[in-house]
This record gives C-alpha cells, sequence and structure tokens, in this order.
C-alpha cells in the first residue's frame, strides 16, 4: 500500500477535526456534560480546522459567514425562549438547542480567530 502524501495527511487530520468538533458539539449537549473541557477541545478544535481546512480562496466566505454566525449567536437565546413560549415547546428542548450552539460558537470562534488573523497578515503583508 503506497504511504499518503503528507499534504493528504494533514487534510484528513483538518477532515476530522471538523467533523469531531460537531460530534463532540452534539454528544456533549445530548448527554448533558458539562466538564470544563469541552469548550477547551473544542476552541481547540476550532484552531486546527482554522488552520488546515480553510484555504486562502476560501478564507472572505468563511469570514463573513463567521461572522453571521457569531453575531447571529448573541440573540439566540432569546429567539429560542420566544419560540419555547409561542410555539409550546418544552423549555429543555429549547435549552438543549441552545447548549448546542454555544458549542458550535466556541467551536467557530476558534477557526474564525485563525482564519482572520491568516487574512490580516496577509493584507498587511500587501501594504
Amino acid at each position: 500500500m503506497a504511504k499518503k502524501s503528507n499534504k493528504e495527511m494533514w487534510f484528513q487530520i483538518g477532515r476530522w477535526s471538523y467533523v469531531g468538533g460537531l460530534v463532540i458539539a452534539l454528544l456533549a449537549a445530548l448527554f448533558g456534560l458539562s466538564s470544563s473541557w469541552i469548550p477547551v477541545i473544542l476552541f481547540v478544535l476550532g484552531i486546527v480546522v482554522g488552520f488546515l481546512n480553510i484555504s486562502a480562496k476560501e478564507e472572505e466566505i468563511f469570514l463573513i459567514a463567521a461572522i453571521a454566525f457569531l453575531v447571529s449567536m448573541v440573540s439566540v437565546s432569546s429567539v429560542l425562549q420566544l419560540i419555547s413560549k409561542v410555539a409550546g415547546i418544552s423549555a429543555s428542548l429549547m435549552t438543549f438547542i441552545g447548549v448546542i450552539l454555544g458549542y458550535l460558537v466556541v467551536f467557530a470562534t476558534g477557526a474564525t480567530i485563525v482564519v482572520s488573523i491568516k487574512a490580516l497578515y496577509k493584507v498587511s503583508k500587501d501594504m
């Protein structure tokens, strides 16, 4: 069997970091895990994703999407409470969704910081 190239190895690490971050966020919320290590792990995985998964060509669209996601998460708590009251949906379900989204914010923040710094460096280098 042929050896995987170094580039392929890093691609796989980035891919599994992304999948791992999503799975950890979902499982931690699903099972009500509240360890202080979960946000740390998600943040580190987000950093890995930012370094390995987002190419220079994808930076702009990623940052726009990340900003939209992170800004919209500021109001998510209020929206979930309103949905719970108006639609009569269980408050525990809304809490579960809020926890998942909170973990995803931590995950996305790690990636966003890395890609932002890469973009700022690129812009300052071109000046």
